[in-house]
């Protein structure tokens, strides 16, 4: 009986130490699993964490590049604009001081040819006075004339 009774609580007593390793052994477990899974989450939270702050530091990076794009594009669209602008400009200007120069010499020439034209005539006109003078005094000279003249003012005044 008492080998039985012996038996029975060494075996009880195992029985509780088993339990009692096996509750360490749980605990044990469930603390490494919890630590285990906090040290998870930190990790993941500042992956997270890690991973927003590149997306906003590449943002920022990639807003302020297209930003100085843009302003340079800006400015390259602007200084071509004035390029084309003074050149047209300039063939605007060069257009008008070239057809003045045209002008100022047809008027030029035109005034040349104008005096010619006056000089032509003032002579054509001298000479056919001339002749007709010419032929005015040689029919003042001829007396038969004279006398013709003479007898139409009677008439006219008789």
């Amino acid at each position: 009986i008492q080998k039985h009774a012996r038996k029975l609580v060494c075996k009880k007593a195992l029985q509780r130490g088993v339990c009692a390793v096996l509750t360490i052994q749980c605990f044990v477990r469930k603390t490494l699993a919890t630590i285990l899974v906090q040290e998870r989450r930190r990790q993941h939270n500042s992956t997270i964490i890690q991973a927003s702050w590149r997306k906003y530091a590449a943002l920022n990076s990639y807003l302020s590049a297209q930003a100085i794009a843009r302003w340079c594009q800006i400015h390259h669209r602007g200084s071509v604009g004035r390029r084309k602008y003074n050149e047209l400009n300039r063939e605007v200007k060069a257009k008008y001081l070239q057809s003045r120069w045209r002008g100022y010499r047809a008027l030029k020439r035109y005034k040349r040819q104008l005096s010619a034209i006056l000089t032509i005539q003032c002579a054509r006109r001298c000479y056919i006075s001339r002749v007709e003078l010419s032929a005015l005094k040689s029919q003042a000279r001829d007396l038969s004339n004279v006398v013709e003249e003479r007898d139409k003012l009677r008439l006219e005044a008789n």
